[in-house]
């Protein structure tokens, strides 16, 4: 009964897609005979003729915001599709993923797309490559978007060809979102030039995609890089439609433009887990446990001890990243800005606590130690996107008393510190609090004084 249920809803949501992919189909067709008779006016997928340099003509698509005006400097998007998407027809390139996430999203997407077509039996290398680059470059010249924030994104081969284009030109790039693919690259000339780039996939994918994509990160890391990386806790090769759908990397685009100089890009040391336990100070004198997967909390630290790790040097100005591997039972990543590294009397404990929490965890924001005021709540969204039994990127900047800080990708809050402390200088010293069935995995660190 269970196999013959799930074969029927296997069915249903075959349909649905094959429906939507039908009405996308039927738009892109109106959308081409409206083209002539607006003077390129038109709205949603448009269908192109595109010239390449040794003059054979390719049928693309361009997809335009519903909202679009000429003269707007939009934003504009080169996607990379997946191999099963290969073809000469021009259409097939929206059949399945993107295409389908974008209609979802047609009357608020800001983005100008470029959907070019790889051809079958090949990949988005070379000349199959520079043709892709090439059709955005007249997407752009056509319709005038902005030339700082042009970004890239690409599916399974489609990624492996985003990977390949950061790898030659990471320059001309705002930001980049591979998904699910194979990346080769120079990671020293990758951070160099200081391209953001947000990486999806899943962790149940193929073992040799999943390693190389975990190698990837770590060399980027070793380098003085600091990427997102979203490994969901998932089954299969399909990490599109949650990364598509994703609010929090829509708005991470947006957030980046393009510098003709990135030659003072923010560089980040990794800071080995034994590294912290033996330089960061225990409160109370508790020994905190350093393996590959990272610190965690002294395994007597009762559920009722405020237990810190203090970093052992004090930061005016500090990004301070992490992964935190939430446990099956952890709900909870406390984080603190003491005003000492000496404050092992709760009572005269100065500083910030920052509490994350998972959803049945209650709601997290920001306190002071002093007196327990809360300071700001945490953006519900933002709170959702916390997991447990997930390893969670957690992003913290402290620039001028203010603090920023970011989940997986999703701005939690934003707030001014209280300007009180006795230090005149304003310096911090970051901490972790003891928490249960937690690892600090993955420190980062770039801090000015």
């Amino acid at each position: 009964m269970r196999a013959r249920d799930k074969a029927i809803r296997s069915f249903w949501n075959r349909l649905g897609r094959l429906s939507i992919y039908c009405v996308l189909l039927i738009s892109v067709a109106v959308a081409g005979c409206n083209e002539s008779s607006t003077n390129g006016n038109t709205r949603g997928f448009v269908e192109t003729q595109f010239l390449d340099q040794a003059r054979v003509s390719h049928t693309y698509l361009v997809y335009l915001p519903y909202d679009y005006e000429p003269g707007q400097k939009r934003p504009l998007m080169l996607f990379l599709s997946g191999k099963g998407e290969n073809g000469v027809d021009g259409y097939w390139t929206i059949h399945n993923n993107f295409g389908l996430e974008i209609w979802e999203m047609k009357r608020h997407f800001p983005f100008i797309c470029a959907i070019p077509q790889c051809p079958s039996e090949t990949g988005w290398t070379g000349a199959n490559l520079e043709r892709a680059l090439d059709f955005a470059d007249e997407v752009a010249e056509r319709y005038g978007t902005d030339e700082d924030r042009f970004y890239i994104t690409g599916v399974s081969q489609g990624g492996q060809g985003v990977w390949n284009a950061i790898d030659q030109v990471p320059e001309r790039f705002a930001a980049a979102v591979p998904l699910c693919g194979m990346p080769h690259v120079n990671a020293k000339k990758l951070v160099e030039s200081g391209l953001p780039i947000w990486n999806f996939y899943n962790k149940g994918d193929k073992e040799e995609l999943v390693e190389a994509n975990r190698r990837t990160r770590l060399a980027l890391l070793e380098a003085g890089g600091s990427p997102v990386v979203t490994e969901y806790n998932a089954a299969g090769h399909n990490c599109w439609d949650r990364a598509y759908r994703s609010k929090a990397m829509y708005e991470w685009l947006l957030s980046n433009q393009r510098d003709a100089d990135r030659s003072d890009a923010t560089k980040f040391q990794l800071i080995a887990p034994e590294e912290i336990v033996k330089h960061w100070l225990s409160t109370n004198q508790k020994k905190w446990v350093a393996s590959d997967q990272g610190v965690s909390s002294p395994a007597d630290t009762g559920s009722s001890t405020s237990e810190f790790l203090v970093s052992d040097v004090a930061y005016k100005d500090l990004d301070l990243h992490v992964d935190a591997r939430f446990g099956p039972d952890c709900t909870s990543c406390r984080l603190a800005l003491l005003g000492s590294s000496d404050a092992t009397d709760a009572e005269s404990r100065q500083g910030i606590e920052i509490v994350l929490c998972c959803a049945e965890g209650g709601m997290g924001g920001v306190r002071s130690l002093d007196n327990g005021k809360w300071l700001t709540r945490l953006a519900p969204f933002a709170q959702r996107q916390l997991q447990a039994d997930y390893s969670n990127d957690i992003r913290l900047a402290l620039h001028d008393d203010q603090l920023t800080v970011h989940i997986n990708g999703c701005k939690a809050f934003d707030v001014s510190l209280p300007n009180k402390y006795e230090q005149q200088s304003h310096e911090y010293f970051p901490a972790y609090i003891a928490c249960h069935d937690l690892n600090l995995q993955y420190l980062r660190l770039c801090a000015g004084n």
